[in-house]
């Protein structure tokens, strides 16, 4: 494990004094991913959905094509990922007396996308798609969303989860 990129709480919205640490592989994996983050993060207007494509870019194909290559890369995983957001979480929540994870399952409907190969049936024949799952820790006091800390993907395949250890028959609706 090489050594970690700070990317700090500043740049993720947040209000904490020390820079959370990514530690990913290797420092180009670690700087890749604070680039995504504070692309996420810095977007450009309230409205916006995506992230900001930086001006040294000359189109967001290419942000798209570093982004499939960064996340396709064998040595990121999805527990890497989600640990900074999980840490973050924990400084936000430090001392709090209650926190509220709100459990979002959304249905990714992909039955005209014929190029997925791994789809699952949800409810009926020609209802295929993903089964996907997220935990948001939210600030008990004022419903503020803090980060998302868990996922799960439901596909032909089985699950592919953020959790260190998934135990897929605790999960019924998922």
């Amino acid at each position: 494990m090489s050594e970690g990129r700070s990317v700090f709480p500043s740049e993720m919205g947040g209000k904490m004094d020390k820079p959370i640490q990514i530690n990913l592989p290797d420092k180009r994996l670690n700087k890749r991913y604070a680039k995504l983050i504070n692309g996420h993060i810095h977007h450009a207007t309230s409205i916006a959905t995506g992230i900001v494509v930086p001006a040294s870019v000359k189109d967001s194909l290419a942000v798209t094509q570093a982004t499939w290559r960064f996340l396709n890369n064998d040595r990121v995983t999805p527990q890497g990922l989600v640990e900074p957001l999980r840490h973050f979480a924990r400084k936000q929540l430090a001392g709090a007396k209650y926190t509220l994870t709100v459990i979002d399952w959304c249905k990714l409907d992909y039955k005209k996308h014929t190029a997925k190969k791994d789809v699952v049936q949800i409810s009926h024949k020609r209802d295929i798609g993903y089964e996907l799952t997220t935990h948001l820790m939210v600030n008990a006091q004022n419903g503020s969303p803090i980060a998302p800390i868990e996922t799960y993907l439901k596909t032909a395949n089985g699950f592919l989860s953020t959790a260190e250890k998934f135990l897929p028959g605790l999960i019924k609706n998922v």
